[in-house]
């Protein structure tokens, strides 16, 4: 099967679409597709010689020549090549003559779409038939929003075809760096804040860390892109996948995440099929990323999905960002019970969030078609 994959290039953009697009395709090479990248552009970042050789390291593990290429986007457009499928890997605006080209030149079109809906039957089928138009098969990230679709699908005019998906990432890659000797703690950084709000989106995990350094002395604690981090907090870079998961992901015991409610791309609360109010959004790479590489997740109880972790990994989750104790208390409950959460995460992640088998579950769906 010939898939062409409109994504970004690591070594040019940093973060989740790249990193999405290179797990995307490392799944489907490993099952003898040949797999074409086509990346946009504004790929104007200039690389290190050190990222372009671990780059070209990874490429030889995980993306053969035999079976990956990459193209530029000026390539893709000169070359008449047609592929049987599709994917659109990227949430991009202005796009739409690159995503009609691919279109025209793929059998069929597909998506691995993040969190969707809002369980308000008219708006939820409004979302989902929005994207049968353009989308020949759906992939869901989250089993929540696959049972959702199963739902609301009588409600639809026409066919729909979508499937859980998943998402994946690489275990190898995750724990090529052992975890610090001493409890380290990386804090996400969180989108624009909302205009008037300011920026309040960290403000309970810095008190919490605060009072965590009164209990543990020597924990580490970073982040990068917060300008309101107190002085406390090591400030790093943003890099490529493979550094940021060698320098951040790997070596951490706990990521802290921030309050969603604040941030300016979530404002919108949800009501998920347990009746409980969550904001709408993207589903959190980190989460799975960090249970591949055996860590912790510090978050509100609302802010993801139930899906994302299970009730023995939830030791540092909380009710309430004004309850500094319980977040404290949380912390100090995971740093003591360290090594044995670590190896509950560690098995979990493999099981759940495997490049490899979110390769074979699309394969699986899209051979339906």
């Amino acid at each position: 099967m010939r898939i062409g994959i409109y994504g970004r290039h690591p070594l040019l953009h940093p973060g989740f679409n790249s990193t999405m697009s290179f797990y995307n395709a490392a799944g489907f090479a490993r099952l003898g597709c040949d797999v074409v990248i086509i990346y946009p552009p504004d790929s104007t970042r200039q690389a290190t010689d050190s990222e372009v050789s671990d780059f070209h390291d990874l490429e030889a593990s995980y993306l053969p020549k035999t079976h990956v290429k990459w193209q530029t986007i000026e390539e893709f457009f000169a070359d008449d090549t047609s592929y049987d499928v599709g994917i659109w890997q990227s949430y991009a605006k202005d796009e739409e003559t690159i995503f009609d080209a691919l279109r025209k030149k793929s059998r069929l079109m597909t998506k691995n779409q993040p969190r969707l809906f809002c369980y308000d039957d008219k708006d939820d089928a409004r979302r989902l038939q929005n994207l049968a138009r353009k989308f020949d098969l759906i992939g869901f990230a989250l089993n929540e929003d696959h049972r959702r679709a199963e739902v609301i699908r009588p409600l639809l005019p026409n066919p729909v075809h979508f499937a859980f998906i998943g998402r994946g990432a690489c275990p190898e890659l995750l724990s090529r760096v052992p975890k610090a000797a001493e409890p380290t703690i990386f804090v996400d950084m969180p989108p624009k804040p909302i205009d008037g709000t300011g920026d309040i989106s960290l403000k309970h995990a810095w008190l919490a860390l605060s009072k965590l350094r009164e209990t543990y002395p020597h924990v580490k604690i970073s982040t990068f892109g917060n300008k309101t981090a107190p002085d406390f907090v090591r400030r790093a870079k943003s890099a490529p996948f493979w550094d940021f998961y060698k320098q951040q992901i790997s070596p951490s015991w706990i990521i802290f995440t921030f309050n969603y409610s604040t941030t300016v791309h979530n404002t919108r609360k949800v009501n998920t099929s347990t009746d409980r109010w969550m904001f709408l959004g993207q589903y959190e790479n980190q989460v799975m990323e960090m249970h591949l590489s055996g860590g912790i997740i510090a978050a509100h109880v609302s802010d993801l999905a139930d899906e994302l972790i299970p009730a023995n990994l939830r030791s540092a989750l909380f009710h309430s960002f004004e309850d500094i104790n319980q977040i404290h208390s949380g912390l100090c409950l995971s740093i003591e019970s360290f090594p044995e959460i670590s190896s509950r995460a560690r098995s979990f992640g493999a099981e759940h969030h495997h490049y490899a088998t979110v390769g074979e579950r699309w394969l699986q769906a899209l051979s339906r078609l």
